[in-house]
C-alpha cells in the first residue's frame, strides 16, 4: 500500500501544502516554494523543503507537477542550536556587563568607605571610652566593616579583587550573612538556620 502525501504530512501541515498547489492550478504562482514535515515509516518526523512547479502541454493544459523534497531536518537542528549558542552568549555578555557595573560602583564605594573608616578610627582614638559619642562612633565604625564586606563581595564577583582565602568557622560567616539574605529573598520566604555544632574550620575567600 502506498501511501499520498497528504497521508504522510502532518496533521497542522496539510493545509499549507494544498494552498500553494491550489495557487498553482489556478495559476496565481508558477512556483511554490514551502516547508511541510513528513511523517516516516518508523513514525520519525522529518521537516522538508518543497520547490514545485507544474508543467503543462501545448495546450497550456496542466499535465502533471514537478517536485523537489529537500530533507532539511539536520539543518533546522543546527540552526536551532545556533540560536540556543546566541541566546546563551547574549546572556553571557549582560552578565558580564552587570558584573563591571557592580565592581565599578563597588570600587567607588569602597573608596569613600575608607574615607569612613579612616575617620571612625581617628575619631575613636580621640574620644574617652565612657564618653556616650564614643559608642555612637563605634557603630558607625562597625557599620563601614559590614559595608565594606559587602563592597569585597561585589569586588570579588566582578573579578576585580583578587581571591584571598583564610581559615574561617563556616557558620559564623553564613550567620553574618542572614539579614542581608532575608532582605533579598522576600517576606513570602521563610529561611530557617539550623547551623550544626561540630563544623570543621575551612579555607575560604569569605567574599
Amino acid at each position: 500500500y502506498r501511501m499520498s502525501f497528504p497521508e504522510i504530512t502532518k496533521e497542522e501541515d496539510k493545509s499549507s501544502g494544498i494552498d500553494y498547489f491550489n495557487k498553482l492550478m489556478s495559476g496565481q504562482i508558477k512556483n511554490a516554494a514551502f516547508e511541510k514535515r513528513y511523517i516516516c515509516k518508523d513514525g520519525t518526523v522529518i521537516n522538508a523543503f518543497i520547490t514545485a512547479s507544474l508543467l503543462y502541454d501545448e495546450k497550456k493544459k496542466p499535465l502533471y507537477y514537478f517536485a523537489q523534497v529537500q530533507d532539511i531536518t539536520q539543518r533546522m537542528k543546527s540552526e536551532t542550536k545556533r540560536k540556543e549558542l546566541e541566546t546563551q552568549l547574549q546572556q553571557a555578555q549582560k552578565l558580564e556587563s552587570i558584573g563591571r557595573l557592580a565592581g565599578g560602583v563597588a570600587h567607588d564605594f569602597n573608596n569613600m568607605l575608607t574615607v569612613i573608616i579612616g575617620y571612625a578610627e581617628l575619631s575613636l582614638s580621640k574620644i574617652d571610652i565612657q564618653d556616650p559619642m564614643h559608642d555612637e562612633l563605634g557603630r558607625i565604625y562597625k557599620a563601614a566593616l559590614r559595608s565594606a564586606d559587602i563592597t569585597r563581595q561585589l569586588l570579588a564577583f566582578s573579578r576585580q579583587q583578587a581571591i584571598v582565602p583564610i581559615v574561617l568557622n563556616p557558620n559564623e560567616v553564613i550567620e553574618s550573612m542572614l539579614k542581608m539574605i532575608r532582605r533579598l529573598i522576600g517576606e513570602n520566604i521563610s529561611l530557617v538556620w539550623k547551623p550544626s555544632t561540630d563544623v570543621w574550620k575551612i579555607w575560604l575567600d569569605p567574599s
